[in-house]
């Protein structure tokens, strides 16, 4: 988490908050990932974030996800998010408010390790377009 928030200073970005049922979200993905030995962000049984979102009761106006698999530590799995356009991206999201990570290990795995970052905004927080609001 602190590698993200400082990445988000860097860019004079907001910080995030963290939401539990988004880490509920993401502690299950990752589980779901480490148990069968998978990366990606489809579940075992063809759920995807929004749909995990959906799972926690999270009230999405948005949701986005980071994954990672065969990454030993937390900064080398955010290294390597920075590297890839798609995961920067969503570590930068400038709308998003709330946050929930997830970390999960299976040792009979080819990956063994199993990171998941779950980005989003809610409905039940106000939401001023950038720009601001213009009559």
């Amino acid at each position: 988490m602190s590698l993200l928030g400082i990445a988000r200073d860097r860019e004079r970005l907001p910080q995030l908050r963290v939401d539990l049922r988004l880490m509920r979200a993401a502690q299950a993905h990752a589980e779901d990932l480490a148990a069968g030995g998978r990366s990606g962000h489809e579940g075992s049984e063809g759920n995807l974030p929004a749909d995990r979102a959906d799972l926690v009761s999270y009230p999405w106006v948005f949701v986005a996800e980071n994954t990672s698999a065969g990454q030993a530590t937390a900064a080398v799995a955010f290294a390597a998010w920075m590297a890839s356009a798609p995961h920067r991206a969503n570590n930068l999201l400038v709308d998003a408010e709330h946050v929930g990570v997830g970390y999960a290990e299976n040792p009979d795995t080819q990956y063994r390790s199993y990171w998941v970052v779950v980005f989003g905004r809610s409905y039940e927080a106000p939401f001023t377009p950038r720009g601001g609001c213009h009559p």
